[in-house]
């Protein structure tokens, strides 16, 4: 095994076995130099690796740091909500609400749902953190349609703690079957803002129709996730 491979594995078992936990600061190349007793040219040569393997960033004036693992998301699989899908996994999820309100729906809205230009719709724009993950950064950014008409008392729950699937499932329009698309998207100034990103930061963009047992159309969904701590689970059936 060679010198910087050894440096590699020493750092590795380290995060692995907790020893340096996300966000923990790598000792400086100097001091691995010296604690390995190999030179600094191969001790930067296994922190690049590591890098490059997605274990730590490096930044610049300020050293190495070992990097928060990406946040798996089954939303491309699962027909449930984010909350539900999150306490399954274990993951306590505080949500804020960014605006509810009821609005004409415009082409782009009226053609998801298949209903007709400025026909009444609820807006739920939600953000939703994970408790103890990226320093309280949300992890996803998601704004909800639903014809009013549909759903008359939308605007009456407090979906900061009310699931917008349970909702539509005590009203009988449980969502039983959903079209998703996925795609990587840059950011706008508002997105960056409410998602604490830099500009240059992308987006996964998660898309959704959802309809009901009957196909109805019951809900259009886009989410943003951003890219940096996102990882999706996509599931193939033969």
């Amino acid at each position: 095994m060679t010198l910087h491979m050894q440096a590699e594995n020493y750092i590795l078992s380290q995060i692995k076995d907790g020893t340096l936990k996300p966000g923990d600061q790598i000792p400086t190349e100097m001091k691995l130099s010296e604690l390995l007793s190999v030179s600094r040219p191969t001790v930067r040569s296994a922190l690049t690796r590591l890098q490059s393997e997605g274990y730590i960033v490096r930044i610049k004036g300020k050293g190495s740091f070992v990097k928060e693992s990406k946040l798996l998301h089954r939303s491309t699989t699962m027909l449930s909500g984010y909350r539900q899908e999150s306490e399954a996994r274990g993951l306590s999820i505080i949500t804020e609400v960014i605006s509810l309100t009821e609005c004409a729906a415009g082409e782009k809205i009226a053609e998801k749902l298949s209903i007709k230009p400025r026909q009444r719709v609820g807006m739920l724009k939600r953000l939703r953190r994970v408790e103890g993950c990226y320093d309280g950064r949300p992890v996803v950014l998601t704004t909800v349609y639903v014809p009013m008409q549909k759903v008359p008392d939308f605007l009456e729950y407090d979906f900061t703690s009310q699931s917008f699937y349970e909702l539509l499932s005590q009203k009988g329009l449980s969502v039983k079957n959903a079209n998703r698309t996925l795609e990587v998207v840059p950011t706008s100034k508002q997105e960056s803002q409410l998602l604490g990103l830099s500009q240059f930061d992308p987006l996964i963009r998660i898309v959704s129709v959802g309809k009901t047992e009957n196909g109805s159309i019951i809900e259009y969904t886009e989410s943003l996730y951003p890219a940096s701590f996102s990882s999706f689970q996509i599931e193939i059936d033969n």
